[in-house]
């Protein structure tokens, strides 16, 4: 009996190992594996509970927050060990316009679709109180900014002088006017106006004592200015006497440190040299023509222009006809002085002939 209950057992055994082997293969052979991966979209909570998915298993998609589904089935299926082809097909959503904002505008370049962000650009003269808003995946946060007036400091007080702030706040474009005391001159602009960094522009003057000393130059005189006491921004200009050249700037400016450069001088020019004319004669009438060089003195020196005039010509003419008379009657008065002489001698002779034949016939 005993042999025959351990073949009994034994058979018992392999019987069952032989019917779980079956089930095990038959389980396997309708298995799928994970499901696939959705771009945008993950599997719904329940389906994400599954371990096995045997055949016939059906598990669902639902698009990921900030997107939403546009087409296709959100669910696929096993069979034959494979799973159905997923249609689901899932986009950013919109968040729309994100409104208006007072004293400024909205960036929206990256757009206003889920992910985007809404910068705050301020007008001029205004700052941003928080932050941009960002495209959620309910809607715009609802961080609202705002776009509040740039303010400055009260203007700053200045030694020796007012202004004409009178208190509360200083809001942009505010503008100021100091003036100095009586006896002081205002060094700067006089307005200052309230910028949009919240700082004075331009910065606040100054009230300061300016005077600069008389002054006068050698060989040269003022042509313009006023008169002394200089004070601050007054001028003189000077001009250099005749024969002389300047040497350095005409015009000088009292500014808060003195002049603004040392006045100029005044050196005396070179005197022109002559030059000896150079004689030409003319093939008209014999008359010789002069050509005269002129000196021209300029800011650069001295140069000799060469012209010839009409009155020189006509001077020249004259004095020819004057020396061609003189010789024409020198000439004359010889011929008749030789002629006279002549006529003398010939008489001469002549009485000293009929004398001697006087005496000739007397002696007979």
């Amino acid at each position: 009996m005993s042999g025959w209950g351990c073949f009994c057992d034994a058979a018992v055994l392999q019987n069952g190992l032989v019917l779980i082997l079956t089930v095990l293969v038959v389980n396997v052979a309708g298995q799928c594996s994970n499901p696939p991966s959705v771009q945008h979209a993950v599997l719904n909570d329940q389906s994400q509970l599954l371990n096995d998915f045997p055949e016939g298993t059906t598990v669902t998609y639902e698009c990921n927050p900030g997107y939403r589904r546009v087409s296709g089935s959100p669910s696929i299926s096993c069979s034959n060990s494979q799973w159905s082809q997923p249609t689901l097909t899932c986009e950013k959503k919109s968040c729309g316009s994100p409104g208006e904002i007072l004293n400024g505008k909205y960036d929206l370049s990256e757009g206003i679709l889920f992910g985007a962000r809404a910068r705050v650009i301020c007008d001029e003269g205004y700052q941003l109180v928080g932050r941009e808003r960002l495209c959620l995946a309910n809607g715009w946060s609802s961080n609202v900014p705002l776009c509040e007036v740039v303010k400055c400091e009260e203007p700053p007080d200045i030694g020796n002088g007012t202004h004409t702030y009178y208190g509360g706040s200083v809001p942009y474009g505010s503008a100021f006017r100091y003036t100095c005391n009586k006896g002081f001159t205002l060094i700067g602009e006089e307005e200052i106006v309230c910028g949009r960094d919240g700082n004075y522009n331009p910065p606040p003057p100054q009230c300061k004592v300016v005077s600069c000393p008389d002054v006068s130059i050698t060989n040269g005189k003022k042509v313009s200015g006023r008169l002394p006491p200089y004070g601050y921004k007054s001028f003189i200009t000077f001009e250099c006497d005749s024969g002389h050249k300047v040497n350095g700037t005409l015009t000088i400016t009292c500014g808060v440190n003195g002049w603004s450069s040392e006045p100029p001088t005044c050196y005396r020019v070179a005197a022109p040299t002559t030059t000896t004319p150079t004689q030409s004669t003319s093939t008209e009438s014999g008359v010789s023509s002069t050509t005269r060089p002129i000196t021209v003195t300029t800011s650069r020196g001295t140069s000799p222009i060469i012209k010839n005039t009409d009155n020189d010509l006509e001077d020249q003419r004259n004095k020819a006809w004057a020396i061609g008379l003189s010789v024409g009657g020198c000439l004359i008065a010889l011929v008749l002085l030789a002629g006279g002489f002549l006529c003398w001698r010939h008489k001469k002779k002549e009485g000293y002939y009929h004398t001697s034949e006087k005496q000739q016939e007397d002696q007979y």
